[in-house]
């Protein structure tokens, strides 16, 4: 039989057909030619594996830049139908950890995959922001039970998996959000300003003003709009009581 490359594309079906037609199979005692079957078979099982390597190829591309993983909907405005998420699922090549959401198998663990997945889990519209986002960027000793993601305002998720997430419907503007490790979060000033009105103790919130000031990642009239905000935020709780 003639040797196929793994590599070849569908320009060469042609060319295989041609060589497939001039085959012949020994059987018995006679030759029985079974050209048309022998090129069927040979060129449907390529061209399989062409296009799941395909597939796949476009996973990896939009998987690389999110710790691995591919929401459904990404892969849909990819051009990749759901259906082939779910069989590299059942081949082992995905793993799906949650409702609209797949990680490749191959790629290995890192410390914040789990921010990755609860960015991806309301149908990639989520930044991780409040005492998660603080934690994310360094800039406080917190440690929150559930971890915070902002998403716009009014959507709100209803999937399997929400237990695992506080959701906060806000509309960001573009330059409070950020990214850190590749996965999206507030800055640090929006940061800082949600988890005080959450409620964070102000010892950590003073943490946070100043390892970011030291680390430079916002200057001294960041500082002082910040600390004026947190006045005020401390006036109209004061008026509450």
């Amino acid at each position: 039989m003639a040797r196929v490359d793994r590599d070849m594309r569908l320009a060469d079906i042609g060319t295989l057909l041609r060589r497939c037609s001039h085959m012949a199979i020994p059987y018995q005692n006679g030759t029985v030619l079974l050209r048309f079957f022998y090129a069927v078979s040979v060129i449907s099982y390529h061209y399989g594996t062409l296009l799941h390597m395909t597939i796949m190829d476009r996973v990896l591309e939009i998987a690389g830049d999110q710790h691995g993983y591919i929401t459904a909907r990404q892969a849909t405005d990819a051009g990749i139908p759901p259906v082939e998420l779910r069989k590299l699922a059942q081949r082992g090549r995905l793993d799906h950890p949650a409702h609209g959401v797949y990680r490749v198998t191959a790629f290995p663990r890192r410390t914040n995959d789990q921010l990755m997945e609860a960015t991806l889990w309301p149908d990639g519209r989520g930044v991780i922001s409040h005492e998660s986002a603080l934690t994310l960027l360094d800039l406080a000793d917190v440690n929150p039970r559930r971890i915070h993601v902002t998403v716009p305002s009014p959507y709100r998720p209803r999937r399997q998996g929400g237990d695992l997430y506080r959701i906060w419907p806000r509309d960001l503007d573009a330059n409070e959000i950020d990214e850190v490790d590749g996965i999206p979060t507030v800055t640090p000033e929006r940061a800082i300003l949600d988890a005080a009105r959450h409620g964070l103790q102000q010892r950590f919130i003073e943490q946070a003003i100043l390892t970011a000031r030291n680390r430079q990642l916002f200057g001294r009239e960041t500082e002082m709009r910040i600390r004026q905000r947190l006045q005020d935020l401390g006036n109209s709780h004061d008026d509450t009581t």
